[in-house]
């Protein structure tokens, strides 16, 4: 079994490089098909008000998303600086909102907090705050919606 070990590292060295070229060869690819010129017609007749709103939002929920894990931090007594626990949500908030709940806000919260030194029942207990007040979050957001004014039936 030691044998296989340096093998085995080395082959995840390899197979990370080879994953990290298709990435970049892919984005080299599409990039080529897109007409750069009709992009930059679009950016700039873009609403500004809409754009810079979005840009807003997105820096909101970002540090919102944060928050939930810097309740975790509190909850847990965990040690970890809060800037290390805010990129950490940071990373892990991108990677769910593209690669869905299961490897962003799951497996990736347990690879970067584990590499952080926190043991597994302290990043499920940071996770399920996490998820849980989120969902209160949309619970609560929706009744307020639906109690003043989100129907337009009559």
């Amino acid at each position: 079994m030691s044998h296989s070990h340096p093998r085995w590292r080395q082959a995840k060295k390899i197979l990370t490089w080879l994953f990290f070229i298709a990435v970049a060869v892919l984005l080299v690819v599409y990039a080529q098909k897109v007409d750069w010129g009709d992009v930059w017609n679009v950016v700039r007749n873009y609403n500004r008000t809409a754009f810079f709103s979005a840009i807003g939002l997105v820096i909101v929920s970002y540090l919102l998303y944060g928050c939930y894990d810097l309740l975790g931090r509190a909850y847990c007594g965990h040690k970890l600086a809060k800037r290390q626990v805010m990129l950490v949500s940071f990373i892990c908030y991108a990677f769910n909102l593209t690669l869905s709940t299961w490897v962003g806000g799951i497996g990736m919260r347990y690879r970067l907090y584990a590499r952080l030194g926190l043991p597994g029942a302290t990043i499920t207990r940071i996770f399920s705050l996490s998820i849980t007040t989120n969902w209160l979050g949309y619970i609560l957001l929706g009744g307020i919606i639906f109690t003043f004014g989100g129907s337009t039936a009559s």
